[in-house]
């Protein structure tokens, strides 16, 4: 039983992925495309995606409370930067968005993200610059009341996405991915 659940969850992902990256190709057949150029804040000011000209970016959108996907994904993320070289980690962005403005500060996210690893970005913004580029990459998130010290939580898609500067996609992780995995990706994106 679990070994089909497992088995169509993987039917599902992978059809979802073939569907976004045919869609962000520019065939638009019926699907959604994906991404695209944003500006968000960071801590030392704009940034624009189209400003890591000559470097492929990671993105995933989260939020600092988050407590285990997000911190889980980045220390993933983390371990495959010390996996690539020095050039190529050079040549590789990550980018944190949250999708909780009111609490992630820039500097809260940057001392955040500078946690899993010193060159991570993490980007915010007000709510509705977050939902517009949680849009383009069809992220969903939705608030849930709960009795933690935090007050409330947040459910969200967490995909990891590999792009160029203009915001293409050229491949999808899921947040569950390991280290290995996601430093081939990169390593991939790089040749």
């Amino acid at each position: 039983m679990v070994i089909g659940v497992l088995l169509i969850f993987s039917l599902v992902v992978s059809i979802s992925v073939w569907l976004i990256k045919r869609g962000s190709d520019g065939d638009d057949s019926g699907v959604h495309s994906l991404g695209g150029d944003f500006t968000l804040m960071s801590a030392q000011g704009p940034v624009a995606l189209h400003s890591y000209t000559n470097k492929s970016v990671l993105l995933f959108f989260g939020y600092t409370h988050c407590p285990d996907i997000c911190p889980t994904t980045l220390a993933n993320v983390a371990s495959a930067m010390a996996m690539l070289g020095e050039s190529e980690r050079q040549r590789v962005q990550v980018l944190f968005v949250t999708l909780d403005p009111a609490r992630d500060t820039p500097q809260h996210l940057a001392e955040y993200v500078s946690f899993f690893y010193a060159g991570f970005v993490g980007l915010g913004g007000s709510d509705e610059q977050i939902a517009r580029v949680a849009r383009q990459y069809q992220i969903e998130y939705h608030r849930s009341n709960d009795a933690s010290v935090s007050g409330y939580s947040l459910t969200h898609t967490s995909y990891l996405f590999l792009l160029d500067s203009s915001g293409k996609i050229l491949d999808m992780m899921g947040h569950q991915t390991p280290p290995d995995a996601i430093a081939a990706v990169l390593r991939t994106s790089l040749n």
